[in-house]
């Protein structure tokens, strides 16, 4: 079988990350099917290197430059896909060209845009433009998850939403796929050197890694940190590591008005730091007292059990899909409630023998995980219609 896979996210965070681990593990274990992958002219070079033991396997990388999101996505990547006769089309996030009637089956890691009417705080845009593409990424994501063979999502609770979002029976298309740690994560004996001090960070501080965006409730997680730094036995720092862009510039403003410049730390800001690679992002989970998240919705979210690779303790917020994929491995709390925010930097930073508890169960918990399984319900859902 000729199967195509859309990998033009290669290098971005969250999806890409996902992506780069699927195509790896797919390449590991399937012999048998022949893949073309679509790429960036910009990541053609990265991901052959990636694969170079696999040189062997029917692999073939075309590029693909059609900006994702954009007209050409809709229109010109489909006519390329038709010339190519694939037997079955991968997209791995919901934006399926339209204009592509082959046997598709698409990536939905999350129904947080669905749940209720985002406000323009969500974008950086106009209200008219901020509505007109929100009313297109309507249209695209109807008609990816109507005409896809099957349905992959992170979670049960994405697989719910979808089916109470859906006015059409995917049930039947509905298969759970968990993601897992990146391999760079794993070995928590692979030390690496950063120099923290040189980004403002001293130990002990707790992390949060990923976007700033309102779904991830960080000016309340910013505000109860502000109330307890004078519970802390020590001088104790909360660093905030994510992309620079407007969401994050705002958080940064509102913490300094806060008067919390040398308390909470915005990495990125600092001139060389723009974007992070894994070897530094490494660095910081391995120095961190504990990990901290208070996201109101998730997918799956992948930063805590990054965290947990590198046996760090974590406080997250009490939702359906850290309460699935998590269990009994972090602490819990209620992301609404600021006095339980307070309350849970307090113990995952303090309660010595909750911390060994929690680092303990993290390690059981990671076996449950692997890109390997992952890897082969994907392939076995391309070869199940």
């Amino acid at each position: 079988m000729k199967i195509g896979i859309d990998a033009r996210l290669y290098s971005q965070a969250g999806i890409g990350r996902y992506i780069r681990n699927i195509l790896l593990a797919l390449v590991k274990i399937d012999q048998n099917n022949n893949y073309v992958v679509y790429l960036g002219e910009e990541d053609i070079s990265n991901f052959k290197f990636s694969i170079l033991n696999f040189q062997n396997r029917n692999i073939q990388v075309k590029s693909a430059n059609y900006p994702w999101y954009s007209v050409s996505e809709q229109i010109c990547f489909p006519i390329r896909l038709y010339k190519d006769k694939l037997d079955l089309l991968f997209v791995p996030h919901f934006n399926a060209p339209v204009l592509y009637f082959k046997k598709t089956v698409v990536t939905v890691h999350d129904m947080i845009m669905h749940k209720e009417i985002p406000s323009l705080e969500v974008s950086t845009r106009p209200a008219p433009l901020f509505n007109f593409r929100r009313f297109v990424y309507k249209i695209v994501f109807f008609f990816s998850i109507l005409k896809a063979k099957k349905i992959f999502v992170p979670t049960r609770y994405v697989g719910e939403l979808l089916l109470n979002y859906a006015h059409f029976n995917v049930a039947s298309k509905i298969i759970v796929t968990p993601e897992a740690v990146d391999p760079v994560f794993v070995n928590i004996n692979d030390k690496l050197s950063f120099d923290l001090t040189r980004v403002g960070v001293n130990k002990p501080y707790l992390l949060y890694v990923g976007s700033a965006y309102p779904h991830k409730n960080l000016k309340d997680l910013v505000i109860a940190f502000k109330n307890v730094l004078p519970n802390f036995e020590e001088k104790v720092q909360l660093i905030i590591l994510g992309k620079r862009d407007i969401f994050l510039g705002r958080l940064r403003e509102f913490s300094k008005s806060l008067g919390l410049e040398e308390s909470v730390i915005f990495p990125s800001f600092v001139e060389g730091m723009e974007k992070i690679n894994d070897s530094v992002l490494k660095s910081f989970y391995q120095n961190a007292n504990s990990y901290i998240t208070a996201s109101l919705d998730e997918g799956f979210n992948l930063t805590p059990l990054e965290a947990i690779a590198n046996g760090i303790p974590c406080a997250i917020s009490d939702i359906p899909a850290h309460r699935e994929i998590y269990q009994g491995a972090a602490l819990f709390f209620n992301p609404l409630s600021i006095k339980e925010i307070e309350e849970a930097l307090v113990k995952i930073v303090q309660d010595q023998k909750l911390r060994a508890s929690l680092t303990k169960d993290g390690t059981i918990l990671l076996s449950k995980y692997s890109w390997g399984k992952t890897a082969r319900t994907t392939l076995n859902g391309f070869l199940s219609f």
